[in-house]
């Protein structure tokens, strides 16, 4: 959380970390929670494997 605030343009910043490093780590099947729906329930659907996730999170 405290990386998704800054002075300015906050909102762009959430985004761009969450399509970076999704809501939580990559799976063994490698995928990665992509969103939550309406009843709050993850949405895995999104497949990253585990060397686009370790280069997204140098990134970071």
């Amino acid at each position: 959380m405290a990386l998704q605030s800054g002075k300015t343009n906050l909102g762009r910043t959430a985004v761009h970390l969450n399509r970076l490093i999704g809501y939580g780590p990559v799976t063994m099947d490698e995928t990665i929670v992509s969103g939550i729906d309406a009843d709050g329930n993850f949405v895995r659907d999104c497949k990253l494997s585990w060397s686009s996730y370790q280069l997204n999170m140098l990134r970071v």
